[in-house]
């Protein structure tokens, strides 16, 4: 047999493997591009926060720390969310995945 057929072969049987598990992996993706900009916006608000610190502008310093510890908690509950999900999938999957494979290879 030709490499290039082996290739193929091997190509067609992680497409089939990994179908069904298209959706979830766009979703942990999207959680963990959401996680990522709200590291970014946290790296960004800090810097307005301590602008308005030393101005001196008490209103924008109290307006700045809520939107800081808003887009805190909601990175924390992302990241929440990011965790459970890749367990929850993975787990049920993964074990789903591996009874069906064994008992298709093992089969007398």
């Amino acid at each position: 047999m030709s490499a290039k057929i082996k290739n193929e072969k091997g190509k067609v049987w992680l497409k089939r493997e990994t179908k069904p598990y298209g959706a979830h992996v766009i979703f942990l993706t999207a959680l963990s591009v959401l996680t990522t900009v709200f590291t970014l916006a946290f790296a960004y608000l800090v810097r307005y926060l301590i602008n308005s610190a030393s101005a001196g502008d008490s209103k924008l310093l109290w307006i700045f720390s809520a939107v800081l510890l808003g887009s805190l908690l909601l990175k924390i509950l992302l990241k929440t969310l990011n965790g459970y999900f890749v367990r929850k999938f993975t787990r049920k999957n993964v074990r789903k995945s591996s009874k069906k494979n064994l008992h298709k290879n093992f089969a007398f």
